[in-house]
């Protein structure tokens, strides 16, 4: 999986904090000559899976895969890293069977799994976990600067071939989820500089130590093969193939023809084509919700949202079962907290999320509002109208659309302005221009609020944008941080949790829910959290095809690709 650390310190570009936000952009290049995928007629029967991507891969290098998603899928098929992550979120070993953490918190000494081997039967060692890091570190990167930016800052040396030890500047408890990025083979890349990775054959042809072995791949297709001396285990399936398409409709069109076995679909499906997938009675739909989270987030300096009451009667007048299942029809979550449910560090909300229109109402007469005889909320004799800022595209327009009408029936009115992100976060978010603005974010592997509203972190250079000042909040976050104990973390950020319902710095209303619909026939899929939309691959070593299957999932001697 490609991991991006948080903007934690100071010095953040502003082109970085973009990247926070958008998370991700599909780039449509096409790569790489095409070549048959036909089998000689001598080899034994084996079985086959085959799963729609929408998109094209670019580069297949860990490295660079973060703003392509067939590029972090095929990375999260062929790459390992020293850890990997639990479909809770949740750090298990990879590479590394085993870490240690010093008492201050700064040194992590990773020791690293014996007998592992790199697809080419070279063996796999401390070497190339310097070398990556390296890369990663040097400042001619050429991927997300993030990465280099926060890598730079850790310092690691092998004292032997199967042991790595990494010193950070301050203590970091997520750095174990970071150090799940994918790491390159020295052997095969020796001499390569950072400036040189986009440029790579090595990016058409990769050699990894995951569960499997990239054989060929071109704009239409990406064929892999089991590797029978993975580390945690071979593979069950023989052979999986991604099979690529321009759009989702192009992409359904080939699993209700029997061409494909799975596809992920995302928050934007619409709602008949999910039924349409249903009704067809052989697939399995598995509901997991992504880590990003939509938010409005308030101006904690500007009027009238400076008041607390002014913004929990904002989250109390709205119906966030409206917004998920009628407008986004059942494709997101509702929340109220930046801590992603079906993680490790989620805790239920205490009571159910439901508007309260009337305590809404005691909330803004105790801030001095009156309710006008036309039904408008007024401070004075002016009616209130509150300015909401968002995105330009589909779906967080129809959300601030949603999101006005609501208030609108409870007579407090919204002027709409629709941005792109670049404008929004240059002229507004970033100096701070604004009353309320909505949009999404992406914490990452980890779900370390921390970047967003610590109050180290106000602009120009960090994210939170809303300006949230809590010392309680900054010492349950900073304290989250600087443990290594998982339970400890939890009842921290549970803590934080209570003080943003108290505080409301802002409204978060929903985690985007994805739709993994996989053939029933294929069995040991665990979903949990999509930290990435590749962590549906996070056990694929264990799923298994069921031997009955129909001929589709079976891939015969001497069949044609």
């Amino acid at each position: 999986m490609a991991v991006r650390p948080p903007d934690s310190r100071p010095g953040r570009g502003q082109w970085l904090l973009l990247l926070a936000l958008l998370g991700g952009v599909i780039a449509f290049v096409a790569i790489w000559a095409v070549n048959p995928f036909a089998r000689g007629q001598d080899e034994p029967e084996m079985v086959r899976y085959v799963e729609a991507v929408v998109g094209v891969p670019r580069v297949v290098n860990p490295l660079l895969s973060s703003l392509n998603e067939p590029d972090r899928d095929l990375t999260a098929l062929v790459f390992s890293g020293l850890t990997r992550l639990a479909p809770d979120g949740q750090v298990l070993p990879d590479l590394a069977d085993r870490w240690e953490i010093s008492e201050d918190g700064l040194l992590y000494t990773f020791y690293l799994r014996p007998g592992v081997l790199w697809h080419d039967g070279t063996p796999f060692g401390a070497r190339d976990v310097l070398f990556t890091y390296s890369l990663l570190a040097d400042p001619q990167f050429p991927g997300d600067p993030s990465l280099s930016q926060f890598w730079s800052q850790v310092k690691c040396e092998a004292p032997d071939q199967f042991t790595v030890q990494c010193r950070l500047p301050e203590p970091f408890s997520p750095f174990l989820a970071y150090a799940s990025i994918g790491i390159l083979p020295s052997h095969r890349l020796a001499g390569t500089r950072a400036a040189d990775l986009p440029q790579l054959p090595f990016n058409n042809a990769p050699v990894g130590t995951g569960p499997f072995r990239l054989l060929q791949v071109d704009s239409r297709r990406a064929l892999l093969a089991r590797n029978p001396a993975y580390h945690l285990g071979p593979p069950q399936i023989d052979q999986l193939e991604l099979r690529f398409f321009p759009d989702l409709h192009a992409a359904l069109t080939a699993l209700h023809r029997g061409e494909v076995q799975g596809i992920l679909l995302g928050p934007l499906a619409p709602r008949e084509d999910l039924r349409s997938v249903a009704s067809q009675g052989q697939f399995r739909l598995m509901d997991a919700p992504r880590t990003t989270y939509t938010a409005i987030f308030f101006n904690l300096d500007a009027p009238p949202v400076n008041d607390p009451r002014v913004r929990e009667a904002i989250s109390l007048l709205l119906d966030r079962r409206t917004i998920t299942d009628d407008l986004l029809g059942g494709r997101a979550v509702p929340a109220d907290t930046p801590i992603p449910p079906k993680t490790w560090a989620a805790t239920p909300p205490p009571r159910p999320l439901e508007p309260d229109p009337r305590r809404a109402q005691q909330l803004l007469q105790q801030a001095g509002w009156q309710r006008g005889p036309d039904g408008l909320w007024r401070q004075g004799d002016r009616p209130v109208v509150l300015p909401l800022l968002t995105y330009d595209d589909p779906m967080h327009m129809a959300v601030a659309r949603e999101v006005a009408r609501q208030l609108g029936n409870q007579g407090l009115l919204t002027e709409l302005q629709f941005l792109s992100p670049q404008r929004m976060l240059d002229d507004y978010l970033v100096p701070r221009r604004f009353s309320l603005a909505l949009f999404s974010f992406d914490p990452g592997p980890d779900p370390d609020p921390y970047p967003v509203w610590h109050s180290s972190q106000r602009p120009p250079e960090g994210r939170n944008f809303s300006d949230y000042l809590d010392p309680e909040a900054d010492r349950v976050l900073t304290e989250a941080r600087h443990t290594a104990d998982r339970a400890r973390r939890q009842a921290l950020y549970a803590r934080f949790q209570e003080l943003f319902r108290e505080d409301v710095p802002a409204v978060v209303l929903f985690y985007p829910q994805y739709t993994y619909a996989v053939d029933e026939r294929v069995q040991g899929i665990s979903l949990g959290a999509l930290f990435d939309p590749a962590s549906r691959f996070a056990s694929v070593w264990q799923w298994q095809m069921d031997p009955k299957g129909p001929p589709s999932l079976k891939r015969r001697p001497g069949d044609a690709s």
